[in-house]
């Protein structure tokens, strides 16, 4: 009898992952809406935009079609309720001025902040309207500007009357991965602190 070693056949080499031919990395796409909302028309009915249209659906229409007069002299029926005068759709004066104040400008003003004014500032009990007759907001941030810089330069007089320590330099001791002939750490000094 002949014994005969055969030796396994070796596995089959597996191809392997193909190399990406493009090293680019994922692109994401941001999309910014700037929501708008169109008045109420003669039935009451507003639309809200989620973004800005991508054309003029009134772009074929001319001028005197878009006007409100019939030719006649007649008017159009629904737009004596869009000439109403102010405060209409309000249900006085004082709002009407609110919101038209908000809604007036580039759209920086949300709801949310107009309501704050009127209840953390227009209702506060120590709001007096006799005091800013005469008001000028550009006034008032330059008078603003020139106190701060007049309480700069007195700043650590009053400090200190408060017990405060100024013009205080510290040394912060900050970890690093290179050795330093003090051991693992720089030291930083940051210069005119106050506690």
């Amino acid at each position: 009898a002949q014994y005969r070693d055969l030796l396994p056949e070796p596995p089959h080499l597996v191809d392997p992952d193909p190399v990406p031919t493009s090293t680019s990395l994922p692109q994401v796409t941001l999309h910014v809406f700037i929501s708008f909302q169109t008045s109420f028309n003669a039935f009451g009915i507003a639309c809200e935009y989620q973004h800005q249209p991508s054309y003029d659906p009134e772009h074929s229409i001319s001028v005197h079609e878009l006007s409100k007069s019939t030719g006649n002299g007649s008017a159009v029926v629904g737009s004596d309720i869009q000439c109403k005068p102010p405060p209409w759709p309000q249900q006085n004066m004082s709002i009407w001025r609110l919101m038209a104040w908000q809604l007036m400008g580039g759209g920086e003003k949300s709801s949310t902040e107009t309501t704050k004014l009127v209840h953390n500032m227009l209702l506060a009990k120590d709001f007096n309207l006799e005091d800013i007759s005469g008001f000028n907001a550009k006034t008032a941030i330059r008078s603003m500007d020139r106190s701060e810089a007049t309480l700069a330069s007195d700043s650590n007089s009053i400090s200190e009357q408060d017990g405060w320590k100024t013009d205080v330099n510290v040394d912060i001791q900050v970890p690093s991965c290179e050795k330093c002939s003090e051991g693992k750490e720089r030291v930083f000094t940051v210069h005119g602190l106050a506690y």
